[in-house]
């Protein structure tokens, strides 16, 4: 009898493997798992896994920023020029500039000739597209005085060579800056050749004849660089037109 309450007065010891009592114990980490077989506290469970997506997911946002950053900040580099071609080259041996035509007055073409295949064996010459240019500010942009409706070109043509087309051309041409109430072509005499012929062209609005003035001024035609300028009105509407472009 003695043996026997010792054994019942002794604690069992608990063998690996067997359940813990402790709470903590039973309680499964964010990454384990869900086992029903082992109670657990569902909702904190679902709360932590929550709670790290969303931290994984404003990191990674972060980190996009970040690069966003980097990549503003970068210098940007400008792309190596593109190597002409044997055409090209060339021409350019032989003295031409981008954007100016052949020939002493560069009244000729202004890019070269490329070959363009219409067939598998067939191929035409044509002129290659021109390069755009940026302008080039040309002699006498500067304006001459306020503007005014009446624009003066000169040394568009030279002494004795008004013909009776010369202010219907003039107008045609100078028609896509605006309404033209009149052209008149006089020729000035004992004046230089370049300031002979004097050309006005008369339109409804400043603004327009403005607008004549910056297309026309500098321009080549026939061989010649025009010169455009404004003209008072008054001294036109008089029919003063060897007065002072200054003047009026």
């Amino acid at each position: 009898m003695a043996d026997l309450a010792k054994l019942k007065g002794q604690q069992v010891k608990q063998e690996p493997g067997e359940a813990i009592s402790s709470d903590a114990a039973k309680r499964l980490s964010a990454d384990e798992e869900y086992d029903p077989a082992q109670p657990c506290d569902y909702d904190a469970l679902c709360k932590d896994r929550i709670r790290k997506r969303a931290a994984e997911e404003m990191e990674k946002r972060r980190r996009i920023e970040e690069e966003k950053q980097r990549k503003a900040n970068e210098p940007k580099v400008e792309a190596p020029p593109k190597e002409d071609d044997f055409a090209t080259k060339m021409m350019k041996k032989m003295g031409w500039k981008e954007g100016v035509g052949l020939g002493k007055d560069g009244q000729g073409i202004t890019a070269p000739l490329m070959a363009k295949k219409t067939d598998k064996n067939v191929a035409v010459i044509e002129q290659a597209p021109a390069k755009p240019v940026a302008p080039k500010p040309t002699p006498g942009t500067n304006f001459n005085r306020q503007p005014t409706r009446v624009v003066m070109l000169t040394n568009m043509v030279g002494k004795g060579e008004i013909d009776e087309d010369l202010a219907d051309e003039t107008k045609d041409e100078a028609g896509k800056y605006g309404e033209i109430k009149s052209v008149k072509c006089v020729e000035v005499p004992n004046a230089r050749d370049d300031q002979a012929v004097r050309i006005f062209i008369n339109f409804s609005a400043a603004e327009s004849a403005t607008k004549a003035l910056l297309g026309f001024n500098g321009r080549f035609f026939g061989g010649r660089i025009v010169l455009a300028r404004f003209f008072s009105p008054d001294l036109y509407d008089k029919g003063d037109y060897l007065a002072d472009p200054q003047a009026g």
